[in-house]
This record gives C-alpha cells, sequence and structure tokens, in this order.
C-alpha cells in the first residue's frame, strides 16, 4: 500500500493513501520533503516506483527479495538503507536522496503513526529526506531499546530465584531458561552491533555531505549514542547471565553434595549394626553374652542405642 507524506492534512501532518496513478506526480513534487511510504508493496507497486524514480533493475529485486540484512548501499544518486526489526522478522528499507525518501516495509517494527507530525516539526525543512531518515531511524533505536529493556526485566526476574530450590527437584527447566535468554540477548546484541555499523556509515556520509545540516548530524549522532547505550547493556546482560548460569550450577553442584553427605551419614549409622551382627555372626565361642539368653536382647539395644547417638550426632552436624 503507497502512502505519501502531507504537510497540509488536517489536524496533523500525516501519511495519506497515493494511488498507483498518481505516483509520478508525488514523485516530481517540489516541496522540502517528499517521503513516500510502501507498506508490503507489490511487484506493481515497485515496478511504478521505479518508474518515478529511475531505480536499477536489481534494486528492485533486491526490494522484493526484501532479505532480513542490515546496511548501507549507495545506488547511484540514492543511499540505500536496510534496518530489521529487533525480532529480526521485519525489514525496513529508507532510500533517500536530496528531498526525497521512499520507505518499503515488510512487518517493519516502526509505528509510523506521528512520524509525519515529527518530520513538520523538524527545525531545519532544508534537510530534505534525511529528516524521514533520521525520524524513523530514531524510533527503530526506540525499539530496540524496548526489547533491551524486556530482556533486562527477564534477566532481573531470573536472577530473583537464581538461589531458590528448582521447581520439582529438576534444575533442567531453568537452565533452559536461562540459556533461551543468552540466545535472545545474543540474538539482539548482533542485530544492534550491525545497526551501528549502518548508522555509522550514514554518519560518515553525512561528514562528507554537509548540505543537510547540523541537526541532522546532531540527531544522528544522538541515535547513534542510542544504540550504542543498548550494545553495552546486552554486554552487560551477558556476564550477568554467565554469573546466573554459574549459580545455578553451584546450587544443582551444592544439592548434590548434600545427597553425597546425606548417604554418607546414613551409611555411618547403618555401620553400627553392621559391626556388631559381624562380631556375633563368626565362629567364636568365648563372646561375652553368647551363651546368655539376654544376649540377643543386649546385643540390639547396645545397637539401637549407639545408632540413636549417632544420628543424633550427625542431625547435630548437618548430615542428615
Amino acid at each position: 500500500m503507497l502512502s505519501v507524506y502531507d504537510p497540509q492534512a488536517q489536524p496533523d501532518a500525516a501519511l495519506v493513501p497515493l494511488a498507483i496513478a498518481d505516483l509520478p506526480a508525488a514523485a516530481a513534487a517540489d516541496g522540502p520533503v517528499v517521503w513516500i511510504d510502501a507498506a508490503d508493496p507489490t511487484r506493481e507497486e515497485l515496478d511504478a516506483l521505479e518508474t518515478a524514480f529511475a531505480w536499477p533493475e536489481h534494486a528492485i529485486d533486491m526490494f522484493e527479495e526484501h532479505e532480513a540484512r542490515q546496511r548501507f548501499l549507495p545506488m547511484g544518486d540514492w543511499s540505500l538503507i536496510a534496518a530489521v526489526s529487533p525480532t529480526g522478522d521485519g525489514v525496513g528499507m529508507i532510500a533517500v536522496r536530496r528531498q526525497c525518501a521512499v520507505t518499503l516495509r515488510w512487518d517493519w517494527a516502526v509505528d509510523l503513526s506521528g512520524s509525519a507530525r515529527e518530520v513538520l516539526q523538524w527545525p531545519d525543512p532544508h534537510a530534505g529526506g534525511m529528516i524521514a531518515v533520521c525520524v524513523l531511524l530514531g524510533h527503530l533505536v526506540e525499539n530496540y531499546e524496548d526489547a533491551s529493556g524486556g530482556l533486562e526485566d527477564r534477566l532481573v526476574d531470573q536472577e530473583a530465584t537464581a538461589l531458590e530450590p528448582p521447581k520439582g527437584g529438576d534444575p533442567l527447566p531453568s537452565l533452559r531458561e536461562t540459556a533461551a535468554l543468552r540466545g535472545a540477548v545474543g540474538d539482539l546484541r548482533r542485530r544492534s552491533n550491525r545497526l551501528r555499523e549502518v548508522l555509522g556509515a550514514v554518519i560518515r556520509q553525512e561528514l562528507v555531505d554537509r548540505t543537510h545540516g547540523e541537526a541532522v548530524d546532531l540527531d544522528l549522532r544522538d541515535i547513534y549514542d542510542h544504540l550504542l547505550r543498548v550494545h553495552d547493556d546486552l554486554d552487560a546482560y551477558s556476564d550477568r547471565l554467565i554469573a546466573l548460569q554459574d549459580a545455578r550450577l553451584s546450587l544443582v553442584s551444592y544439592k548434590q553434595n548434600d545427597i553425597v553427605r546425606k548417604i554418607s551419614g546414613w551409611g555411618a549409622v547403618l555401620l553400627i549394626p553392621t559391626i556388631t551382627t559381624s562380631w556375633y555372626g563368626q565362629n567364636f565361642s568365648h563372646l561375652w553374652l553368647l551363651d546368655s539368653p539376654w544376649g540377643p536382647v543386649v546385643n540390639v539395644g547396645v545397637t539401637l542405642a549407639a545408632m540413636a547417638g549417632a544420628v543424633a550426632l550427625l542431625r547435630r552436624a548437618d548430615w542428615l
């Protein structure tokens, strides 16, 4: 579906629907900002964009494939910025040239509902299509910050229960949960790192081409700083997850040691009747109380008393 930026829309500037037949006129408009948006564009809409903006054929093929690869690519007198959503399942491409910006979106996470108003309120209207680039990249990085915050919430929840006994005595579910969170942090870190490279390329391009003004440069640097903070936070999450996993594995080892200690304690208790019964099971004829009718009673009583004393001592030492 095609839309075009209309600064005169009421009550606020907005992206209004655009018919394919009206695309050439919209592309040839002479406003300070010409912004055309294509959400899930069809092949017919891509062909119309190719004709209106004289894009090369390989660019249309790339748009149609919309692979989830983040990059900054010069395309003649156009510059192409491709970025993915934090979850990796949405792709957005921004083609920019002077006052023109064309966005192509496939399930992209960026919400464009208020973007037109932000473009209208930009302090320097002569920045042209880069205004839309700054606004959209700013929203995209905000999505990365939200995704990072969601991962931190999950991490805090796991850290709060790190030293609690595992549910059902099985530590595998909690270890799998930690491993899944480590995977999510690693995926987001990889995407944010690639997006940081793309933003760096855009900033370097702006350092060479100063026609868009200082506001664009400052805003891009601010967006880059926010993304850098996300990347640093994800590095910290990785370290915390390693510590969390070590703590949970240590808890498993502690539980195993506790079981081994109790088994050893009961082994010591059961050693007492083993010793006493083995004495009287030998072929001796002169052992004390061997021929007395009270012998078995005394033997059992002494054995039980010794076992009770051993149990009391071991429980006091927290071995039982």
